[in-house]
């Protein structure tokens, strides 16, 4: 569990069969919420990752924190809090860390200002580092387009594309939603990314690779649904999800079309 205890931000592990409490860390993270934000608290809002072995967590004002998940004791630790003038996106971060193939993917920075990075999982040391936007809320994902294996993140205003292994910027596509409300984390279908946000309709955009030329166009608008704080999945042909400018609704959805099958 990732969560706050006053001012300091806590990892804590329990049993469980009985709850009991097996371990506990901390460390201080005073942290002041912006007035739009007050409903929503403190933080921290990142999900946590667990991978071989260790628990990886992203602080409200980008503290990244790796443990032993059996002990908890800190492997390693790096404060971001201090590099940045706003080290947080706008309502604080909650850009969780993305752990694949001994790396560990945040991006960190605030407003206008900030880089996806790649750091080693074991150690923390940074391997790669792509400049060029602030962080959104949305986390990111990994995935093997046209044979390139890739990381795929919205940024504070576009959507990237990068390379897994060096951070090579691939493609990018103008992403700009109201109030930088960009929380939804992106979704692939073959080579189309659906995308969605606050009074965005869902949408996708095309991925190509023609010649070494990556492409980005667009496939599909729906102006029936979007998304605002929740993340759709796919199952088999049809994607699942519940639409904000339809209040809540259940819908079902045809991703290679755009279709709206039922609400």
């Amino acid at each position: 569990v990732f969560s706050r205890r006053n001012d300091k931000e806590t990892s804590a592990a329990f049993a469980l069969e009985s709850g009991k409490l097996l371990w506990r860390a901390q460390y201080d993270a005073p942290y002041r919420v912006t007035a739009e934000a007050s409903a929503h608290g403190k933080g921290p809002f990142a999900t946590p990752a667990l991978y071989d072995g260790k628990l990886y967590t992203f602080g409200i004002t980008e503290t990244l924190s790796a443990h032993d998940a059996a002990n908890g004791k800190l492997i390693w630790r790096n404060d971001y809090s201090k590099a940045y003038k706003m080290p947080h996106a706008y309502y604080g971060t909650s850009f969780s860390p993305l752990l694949v193939e001994g790396l560990c993917i945040v991006h960190v920075g605030g407003p206008d200002n900030g880089a996806l990075v790649a750091l080693e999982a074991a150690s923390g040391k940074e391997r790669w580092r792509w400049w060029g936007d602030g962080p959104a809320f949305a986390s990111p994902i990994v995935a093997e387009l046209h044979g390139v294996k890739q990381i795929i993140a919205k940024t504070q205003q576009n959507v990237i594309g990068v390379e897994l292994r060096t951070g090579k910027a691939l493609w990018q596509w103008p992403y700009k939603i109201l109030y930088d409300n960009t929380i939804t984390t992106p979704v692939l279908f073959g080579d189309l990314l659906l995308l969605s946000d606050f009074e965005t309709p869902l949408h996708a955009i095309q991925i190509k690779l023609d010649k070494g030329m990556w492409s980005v166009k667009p496939a599909w608008r729906n102006e029936q649904v979007s998304l605002f704080m929740n993340t759709p999945v796919i199952h088999r042909e049809m994607m699942l999800g519940f639409s904000d400018s339809n209040k809540g609704q259940y819908f079902g959805l045809e991703p290679r079309t755009g279709k709206l099958l039922w609400t």
